[in-house]
């Protein structure tokens, strides 16, 4: 059943009794507000909106809805991991300019026979013993198991100038993720403000429709009561009882869709989708902006997603570093020992230290091709900057006429919603006067709810362009 307002439904079942000299002060009344330019401030407009319908739940203000939804969104969630994935790369990429330890144990077993010979005197003639062996020696190794230890260090030389590159790589890739963040905590913002205002929205709606609903109860009554009468025709009740179950039925049809919008609110900040609650407008501030120009230029300076391009090019352009880094050889330092055991004549233990080099001399064109491919993703990365910001531009020039056209039309609406109220009023009062037609009646109510929606609509317009204003420049 449809809640009715005691105050408009008193007031239109009074107008029945009141007399004709009382009709006419009240129309004097009106005109000499309306002659003086007596006007409401803007927040008694705002007023109007808030608290509407489904008066269950606890109060949600707009900044507490924001602030849940940045600490349970889960999509915003996910792209703070990504920030902490990213500053783990940096940490494990920084390790490529330390040394390198190693160590390496084992047994291996001889395939082939070792043999060797010590020929006669080959280690020195003494005037004493004579010549040391005093013989050719025969020294084969044995059948077995041979192990081994061997501790390593080396020091990377030439790499470390791919290493700094790679650091950088990955920090750049670090400031992405970081934009990326910044990106998703805007989008996060404006969607919870868009779905806040969508619920304002509708619940404006819903009220101008239930005084529609009141007013045609009114109407339909007095109408049956002039077709008893003979006084009006059959088919002018039925055409208001039509009237009646539109309205009726346009309610029903506004409850629903409000249920909806709070399921999307509620998802957003990730809380149990039928959980209850109710929604308050904001008391506006008569905030004005600054230049279209000055609104660019922070636009170009702040906006996530031109700061994520921005390093999208940077990035792009150390990839090709990197790449061509390769054609350097490696070189390093490095230092070795090692152990053998169950081996004899051989020494067992050698230590020594050293310079390496390893270089591809040819790879096939390989790395030729992979640089030509980095040549390219640089290309694209610069275009994705440009039409990135060109689309913020345009974004932006968007959002700044929304919100100029919306809070010029608050005004041009608020009169028009007064004259409408006003005008079918009058037209209320000539019907039981018999001084007017019931068309006329229906055609007052339908103009003055349309300049009811659109008054409302004129409000959340501004705040929803000042939201996505906010959104574009990086202001949460």
């Amino acid at each position: 059943m449809i809640p009715e307002d005691p105050n408009l439904l008193s007031w239109l079942k009074a107008s029945d009794c009141v007399c004709k000299k009382a009709r006419r002060f009240r129309h004097w009344s009106i005109r000499c507000m309306l002659l003086a330019g007596v006007t409401l401030p803007a927040y008694a407009a705002v007023d109007e909106l808030g608290l509407l319908a489904s008066e269950t739940g606890p109060l949600l203000l707009l900044e507490t809805a924001v602030d849940s939804a940045l600490a349970r969104n889960r999509k915003l969630d996910s792209a703070f991991r990504r920030t902490e994935q990213a500053q783990e790369k940096i940490d494990a990429v920084k390790t490529q300019q330390y040394p390198r330890l190693g160590i390496k144990a084992g047994v291996r077993d001889h395939l082939i026979d070792q043999h060797f010979t010590v020929d006669r005197g080959a280690l020195g003639d003494y005037p004493v013993i004579g010549p040391l062996p005093g013989e050719n020696v025969d020294i084969t190794t044995n059948y077995g198991v041979v192990g081994f230890t061997e501790a390593s260090i080396e020091q990377p030389l030439t790499q470390l100038y791919s290493a700094a590159i790679a650091v950088d790589h990955s920090e750049m890739q670090k400031l992405q993720s970081d934009a990326d963040y910044s990106r998703t905590r805007q989008r996060t913002i404006l969607n919870v403000k868009q779905a806040y205002y969508a619920i304002l929205r509708t619940q404006a709606d819903i009220r101008s429709a239930r005084e529609s609903v009141v007013f045609l109860k009114e109407l339909s009554r007095v109408t049956h009561n002039y077709v008893t009468q003979g006084e009006a025709y059959d088919y002018e009740a039925l055409e208001v009882d039509s009237r009646l179950a539109h309205a009726t039925h346009n309610v029903k049809a506004l409850s629903n869709r409000l249920i909806g919008e709070k399921q999307d609110l509620n998802h957003l900040m990730d809380v149990p989708l039928n959980r209850p609650f109710k929604v308050q407008m904001v008391v506006p501030s008569h905030r004005s902006l600054p230049n279209r120009d000055v609104i660019e230029t922070a636009a170009i300076r702040n906006n996530a997603s031109i700061t994520e391009a921005r390093y999208g090019v940077e990035s792009a352009r150390l990839a090709l570093k990197a790449k061509e880094s390769e054609y350097i050889p490696d070189v390093a330092l490095t230092a070795s020992y090692v152990r053998l055991y169950d081996v004899e004549f051989i020494p067992e233990e050698e230590a020594y230290v050293g310079i390496e080099m390893a270089w591809d001399i040819y790879d096939w064109g390989r790395k030729s091709s992979e640089a030509s491919a980095r040549k390219a993703e640089i290309y694209n990365a610069e275009n994705r900057l440009q039409d990135t910001r060109n689309q913020v531009l345009l974004a932006v020039d968007r959002a700044y006429r929304q919100w100029y056209d919306a809070r010029s039309l608050i005004a041009v609406t608020r009169l028009s919603e007064t004259a409408a109220e006003s005008k079918r009023d009058v037209q209320w009062n000539r019907y039981q006067q018999r001084e007017a037609l019931l068309d006329d009646v229906l055609k007052a109510q339908t103009a003055l709810q349309r300049a009811k929606t659109e008054h409302y609509r004129a409000i959340l317009g501004a705040y929803s362009a000042m939201a996505s204003i906010e959104n574009l420049v990086g202001d949460g």
